[in-house]
């Protein structure tokens, strides 16, 4: 997967950890060995908290995200839900009925199967953030993740340079960023916020090469369909399309409501906008659906 400073920004802004599925191996447990030592308890308390069923169902039911073209993956615990949020290219499917397509399998299979997790109860021991906090003390210098904008620390410039990554008004020197601190970041919340949930709410926002005008929103069927199961107990997707570049910053179906009934959101597209670009003027564009998408879309 890629990153993306402002993408990071924006999720801790609302409310999610970035899941940096590079800072863990094939069977969720953190990649140390190239990056620094631990000391033989740190290793071993960072090896309780990953054994723990909560983080296996996690990792075993988003890590396939990595290889299906989701270029950033963020999660949050808040009250009664499970909030995900991904990020992927448009280009990264073949045209709009596979975005449909690969839409509607996240929500009957991965989005369903956190649901199936939400409800359980799990054996978390809030004290083995004391494990977490040491182990940071151990990271190169430089490498201490990505600072809370809530926080005022500063913030990571970090782009990536892969094939899917978002546009940038001005390039962003790759200075590089530290998976394990970020894997770190991930499991103390996993610590200190998670407990039994009964919702799982997914965000996904699209992102094109250039610039979306009306036409292509228009035509991208994710943003126009309501896709949920359940209402006060449920899960539900809802899809969004960011312009990194260029205005408006994003666009959302007119038919798909952001809230209930029983499954608001987490955030609307607006505030998803103030968050990806706090200097824009960031006014709600809805668009209905062309009678032709409707039709292809049946």
């Amino acid at each position: 997967m890629g990153y993306d400073s402002r993408v990071a920004r924006a999720m801790l802004k609302l409310g999610y950890r970035i899941f940096p599925f590079e800072a863990f191996d094939r069977n969720g447990n953190l990649k140390t060995e190239a990056h620094v030592d631990f000391p033989p308890d740190v290793d071993a308390g960072l090896g309780w908290i990953v054994s723990n069923p909560l983080w296996g169902d996690l990792y075993r039911t988003l890590s396939p995200l990595a290889a299906e073209g989701v270029f950033m993956a963020g999660i949050g615990f808040l009250n009664d839900r499970v909030q995900v949020a991904l990020f992927r290219a448009t280009t990264s499917v073949t045209d709009a009925r596979a975005a449909m397509n690969w839409s509607s399998a996240y929500h009957g299979t991965v989005e369903s199967t956190l649901h199936s997790y939400a409800g359980r109860t799990y054996a978390l021991d809030p004290t083995l953030r004391k494990v977490i906090d040491k182990a940071r003390g151990y990271l190169p210098a430089g490498g201490q993740g990505l600072a809370d904008p809530a926080e005022g620390g500063d913030e990571v410039t970090v782009q990536s340079d892969e094939e899917f990554a978002p546009a940038a008004e001005q390039p962003v020197p790759a200075t590089g960023v530290s998976w394990l601190a970020l894997g770190l970041d991930l499991l103390a919340e996993l610590l200190v916020n998670a407990s039994v949930r009964t919702k799982v709410l997914t965000t996904v926002a699209w992102y094109p090469p250039k610039l979306a005008d009306e036409a292509f929103a228009g035509r991208w069927q994710p943003i126009h369909a309501t896709l949920q199961t359940g209402t006060l107990s449920g899960h539900r997707s809802a899809h969004l399309i960011w312009n990194p570049v260029g205005l408006p910053v994003t666009w959302r179906g007119t038919e798909v409501s952001w809230k209930g009934p029983g499954l608001d959101m987490p955030a609307d597209p607006t505030q998803w906008c103030q968050a990806l670009r706090p200097t824009a003027n960031c006014l709600n564009s809805p668009l209905a659906v062309p009678a032709a998408v409707q039709a292809a879309a049946t």
